[in-house]
C-alpha cells in the first residue's frame, strides 16, 4: 500500500497546501497579531517608565534650584538694605555649589544644562560683586530679577514636559509660590528707595505689596490646605505697610521689617518645599507605577501568548491527528484491505468470516462521523462483493443443472440411435445414423 500524498502545487496556491500548513497558518496569524499588539503595549509602557524615571532624576534637582534662587534673592535684598549676614553669604555659596553639581550631571537635559551653566556664571559674578560691595542698587535689582526669572524658567522646563495632571498642578503651585516670594525682594527694593529718598511717595513698595496680595489670592486657590499660612502672609504684608506708614518722616524699623520678611520668606519656603516634594513624590510614584504596569503587562502578555500557543497546539493536534488517522485508514481500506477481501470472497471465503479494521478515530464530531462513514462504505463494499460472489455461484449451479439435464437427454438419444443402428440394414440410412450418433456424442462432451 502507498499512502503518499499527491505532489505539492505551487506555494501560493492555498488549496494545494497540506493540512498541517493550513492549520498552522490559521493559528499563527491571530497569535502573531496578538504578539505584535502585546509588544507595542509593552513598548509603550516601558517608554513611559523610562520617561518618568528620567523625569524623576531631573525633578530631584528642583529643590536645589529653588534653594539657590531663594538664597540669591535673600542675599541681594539684605545687601541692598545693608543688613546682610555671613550666614546668608555662606548659604548662597552652598546652594551655588549644589547647583553647579546639578549642571555637571550628564543625565540632565543638554538644553537645561546649558541654560543652567549660563545662569550660574551670571550669578557667580553677581555674588562676587555683592561681596565686594560694588553693585549699584538699580543694577542689583535688575540682575537679581533676571537670574531668578531664568531659574524659574529652568524649573518650568524640567516640570512642563511631564505629561501628568498632578505633576503639572504641583508645578503650577511651585511657580506661583516662587513668583509671589519674589515680591518680597521688590518690597525690599521699595524700602531701600525710601531710605535713599525719604521724600518719594513709596510707589514701588505699595506696588510690590499689592502684587503680593493679589498673588496670595491665587495661592489660596492652589493651596486649599494652607489657609492659615496664606492668612499669615496677608497679615505680614499689612503689618509691613503699617510699619512704613507709622514711621512717617522718621527712621524705618528695619530690623522689624527684616524679621517680618524673613518670616514670610520662611512660610513661602514651606509652600515651595511642599510643592517640590509633591512633584518629586508624584513623579517617583508614576515611575514606579509605569514600571510595575510594564512588568504586569509583560507577564500578562507572555502568559496569554503561552496559553494561546498551548491551546493552538492542542487544537491543531486534535484536528491533524484524527484527520491523519482517517486518511491513513481510508487509503489502507481502498488500496489494501478491500482488494484483499474481494479476492478472498472470489476464492470462496464466506463473508461472515472476513473482518475488517475500522478507522482508528473514535470521536463523535465531524471527523469521527466521517470515519464511521468510511467504515460503512467498507462494510457495504464487502456485502456487495459477497452478493456478487453468491450470484456467481447461483449462475454456476444453474448452468450445471442445465448441463446435467442436457447430458441425460443426450444419453437417452444416444441409446435410441444405437438401437436404430443395430436394426437398420440400409447402408445409406446407417451412415446417417452414424453421423447423428457422432453429433450426439459431441453434445454429451459439451454437457460434460
Amino acid at each position: 500500500m502507498s499512502d503518499d500524498s499527491p505532489p505539492r502545487q505551487r506555494w501560493w496556491n492555498i488549496e494545494g497546501w497540506g493540512l498541517r500548513w493550513k492549520v498552522t497558518a490559521v493559528l499563527a496569524i491571530p497569535v502573531t497579531v496578538a504578539m505584535v499588539l502585546g509588544g507595542l503595549r509593552i513598548q509603550e509602557e516601558l517608554t513611559n517608565a523610562v520617561h518618568f524615571s528620567q523625569a524623576a532624576d531631573q525633578v530631584a534637582h528642583v529643590p536645589d534650584l529653588v534653594d539657590f534662587g531663594t538664597a540669591l534673592g535673600t542675599l541681594a535684598g539684605t545687601t541692598a538694605a545693608g543688613l546682610s549676614t555671613p550666614e546668608e553669604v555662606a548659604r548662597l555659596d552652598e546652594t551655588l555649589e549644589q547647583v553647579r553639581t546639578v549642571a555637571l550631571n550628564p543625565e540632565l537635559d543638554p538644553v537645561v544644562a546649558a541654560d543652567l551653566t549660563r545662569v550660574l556664571a551670571s550669578a557667580e559674578a553677581l555674588r562676587d560683586q555683592m561681596k565686594a560691595g560694588q553693585v549699584p542698587i538699580a543694577d542689583l535689582n535688575q540682575r537679581t530679577t533676571e537670574v531668578r526669572s531664568d531659574m524659574s524658567n529652568i524649573v518650568s522646563a524640567i516640570v512642563d514636559p511631564i505629561e501628568d495632571e498632578e505633576v503639572l498642578l504641583e508645578g503650577t503651585r511651585l511657580v506661583d509660590a516662587w513668583a509671589t516670594q519674589r515680591y518680597l525682594f521688590d518690597q525690599v527694593m521699595g524700602i531701600v528707595s525710601i531710605l535713599r529718598d525719604p521724600d518719594q511717595p513709596g510707589t514701588q513698595l505699595v506696588s510690590a505689596s499689592g502684587a503680593e496680595l493679589a498673588m496670595l489670592e491665587t495661592l489660596a486657590r492652589s493651596y486649599p490646605l494652607a489657609d492659615g499660612q496664606i492668612e499669615e502672609l496677608r497679615t505680614a504684608v499689612k503689618t509691613r505697610s503699617d510699619m512704613v506708614d507709622a514711621a512717617g518722616d522718621g527712621p524705618l524699623p528695619l530690623l522689624n521689617l527684616r524679621t517680618s520678611m524673613m518670616r514670610s520668606l520662611e512660610i513661602y519656603g514651606s509652600l515651595i518645599e511642599q510643592a517640590t516634594e509633591g512633584i518629586t513624590s508624584t513623579v517617583e510614584e508614576r515611575a514606579a507605577e509605569t514600571r510595575s504596569a510594564a512588568l504586569r503587562d509583560t507577564a500578562i502578555v507572555l502568559a496569554t501568548l503561552l496559553a494561546a500557543l498551548v491551546l493552538a497546539l492542542l487544537v491543531s493536534r486534535s484536528l491533524v491527528g484524527p484527520i491523519r488517522r482517517l486518511r491513513y485508514g481510508a487509503l489502507k481500506v481502498a488500496r489494501q484491505e478491500l482488494p484483499e477481501a474481494v479476492d478472498r470472497i472470489k476464492l470462496g471465503d464466506n463473508i461472515e468470516d472476513i473482518e475488517f479494521t475500522r478507522v482508528p478515530v473514535h470521536t463523535t464530531e465531524e471527523i469521527g462521523q466521517l470515519a464511521r462513514a468510511v467504515d460503512d462504505m467498507h462494510g457495504q463494499a464487502l456485502r456487495l462483493a459477497g452478493e456478487q460472489a453468491h450470484l456467481r455461484l447461483q449462475i454456476n449451479e444453474m448452468f450445471e443443472t442445465l448441463a446435467r439435464r442436457s447430458k441425460s437427454l443426450v444419453e437417452q438419444q444416444l441409446g435410441l440411435i444405437e438401437r436404430l443402428e443395430f436394426e437398420e440394414k440400409d447402408p445409406s440410412r446407417l451412415e446417417s445414423l452414424f453421423r447423428l450418433d457422432h453429433l450426439a456424442a459431441r453434445m454429451r462432451r459439451n454437457g460434460d
